[in-house]
């Protein structure tokens, strides 16, 4: 694909930040994030990742770092003073992802208390202690709500997402019955508290819905951009596609939206459809296969950037 003249000065444009601009981590990680979003790397290579690799000899991990982490200073601005420092705003990202308004209240409350003496151990210890907080709040409030009840994945669809994975290494939010179906490797259960722990290969996540549901998202994201998770599907209610969880999903990912709702199993055996359609997301680099085997479920959506409805205008000109 051929980049216009505005679009390769665009990329120069860009490329120099990143050149010149190491020092100051936002003004590289939105640099990054640009040349990413707008796809100004495809006339020389094939994914962003090969990109940041050949371009810059920079893992995914690193590229995405950065990018994420200027995120965490445009979201915290508005708040006042931002973090300054990368590591700072690394600790902060999957917050950020999970409940921007939670980061902001966080970040003000460091300040107030260690000034400019905050360290990245001090946030990362805070975020952790507000994750323990809000898991013990959402499980009392559980005790007598129907989020409390489980209900697992029809074996159909988990057999789909293991022809398109090749297996299933991991399965986080799970437990011994729902596993009989999904057959991981190894999985997490309430108790292990999969959130807390590290994730790898090839997942499958069906994440409990309520409050819970945007820090699995998150942690997925986060494992998967660290390169721990080799690939992933996802599987999540579709209610929720204005939220600031849900919106980068659609941005990175190719998704299936279910033509039908799908009909859940509980550990008592009995069955119930959702009150919503479900959507399945895809981490990985194998978006054709993804589509060749969930087509069968429901509509499936990748970004359709403004930038490749101008070249399709330019091609058929």
């Amino acid at each position: 694909m051929t980049l216009s003249l505005a679009e390769r000065s665009r990329l120069l444009e860009l490329e120099e930040i990143v050149e010149h601009g190491i020092a100051s981590f936002v003004a590289v990680g939105n640099a990054l994030m640009a040349i990413r979003d707008e796809r100004l790397y495809i006339e020389t290579r094939a994914t962003f990742e090969v990109y940041l690799g050949e371009r810059w000899q920079i893992s995914r991990q690193h590229g995405y770092r950065m990018i994420d982490s200027a995120r965490v200073v445009a979201a915290l601005s508005p708040g006042g003073d931002a973090p300054t420092s990368e590591r700072h705003a690394r600790e902060l990202v999957s917050l950020v992802r999970e409940d921007e308004a939670q980061a902001v209240d966080l970040w003000r409350e460091l300040r107030a208390e260690h000034g400019d003496a905050v360290t990245a151990d001090v946030i990362r210890d805070a975020v952790s202690e507000r994750r323990r907080f809000e898991r013990h709040a959402q499980t009392t409030r559980n005790i007598n709500s129907s989020e409390s009840f489980e209900w697992y994945t029809p074996g159909e669809y988990v057999d789909a997402a293991r022809a398109v994975l090749g297996g299933i290494d991991l399965d986080p939010a799970s437990c011994e019955q729902a596993n009989e179906v999904v057959r991981a490797a190894e999985f997490f259960t309430e108790q292990d508290d999969g959130l807390s722990r590290e994730w790898c290969g090839r997942v499958w996540l069906n994440p409990p819905y309520g409050r819970l549901c945007p820090q699995f998202v998150a942690k997925l994201t986060g494992e998967y951009e660290a390169g721990r998770v080799s690939e992933a599907i996802l599987l999540v209610s579709a209610y929720a596609t204005e939220t600031a969880w849900f919106q980068p999903l659609l941005d990175e990912r190719p998704i299936c939206f279910t033509s039908r709702r799908i009909a859940f199993f509980s550990p008592s055996g009995r069955g119930s459809s959702s009150t919503h359609g479900s959507a399945l997301v895809y981490f990985g680099c194998d978006a054709e296969r993804f589509a060749d085997v969930f087509c069968a479920y429901g509509a499936i959506v990748e970004k359709f950037s403004r930038r490749d409805a101008l070249g399709e205008r330019r091609e058929a000109a």
